[in-house]
């Protein structure tokens, strides 16, 4: 059932002479973001060359089952606003495979030491975007220059094999869905972690 638009009077418009502001949701000419919003993305964003949805990192890590203990790391490392609202980011999201092959000991290392929790996350996020076209074969190992850099300040080196395959470091892309976009960066999966 279609309802009938509200009819509005012309004495119940403003008039432009009753000096009434008209509000946009604008300030300043900069548009207001609430700080605790976890899905804010900027109109037609894009990355890797697909147009970026509403959801954030956190958000799409948590959706996506293969990656529930990297989520879980997140929530316990208190990183979750900062992977919501920072932009540009690129998150190498180790699989729950990554985290079966430690062993025992380290898994309870992680998820009892919070401090130690965030470095880990911080050391699987990048300060840039890095989509997978831009990963390229590296000329020889004295001159990788594929290097990037890690909001925890460490670097990691990223390579494409003969094969085609992807690395970060040691650990291999996964090859089923490589850029994974997000309103505020991109997700890889890795099927190793990088540093623990």
């Amino acid at each position: 059932r279609v309802l009938p638009l509200p009819f509005i009077s012309p004495t119940d418009r403003a008039n432009p002479n009753d000096n009434v502001k008209i509000r946009d949701g604008r300030e300043g000419g900069e548009e207001n973001i609430l700080e605790d919003s976890k899905t804010y993305t900027e109109k037609n964003t894009e990355y890797c060359g697909l147009k970026a949805p509403a959801a954030n990192l956190v958000d799409i890590v948590a959706n996506i089952s293969h990656f529930s203990t990297f989520s879980k790391l997140i929530k316990f490392a208190g990183v979750e606003a900062k992977l919501s609202r920072d932009t540009s980011l690129t998150v190498l999201a180790p699989n729950n495979q990554a985290f079966n092959i430690l062993d025992n000991e380290t898994v309870e290392k992680l998820f009892s030491d919070q401090e130690l929790a965030r470095q880990a996350v911080l050391r699987h996020t990048l300060t840039e975007v890095l989509c997978c076209s831009a990963i390229s074969r590296n000329s020889g190992i004295l001159f990788n220059t594929s290097r990037r850099r890690t909001v925890a300040g460490s670097l990691i080196s990223f390579r494409k094999a003969a094969s085609g395959n992807l690395y970060a470091d040691k650990s291999q892309l996964e090859e089923v869905v490589c850029d994974r976009v997000a309103g505020n960066g991109v997700l890889h999966g890795i099927r190793r972690l990088l540093a623990v």
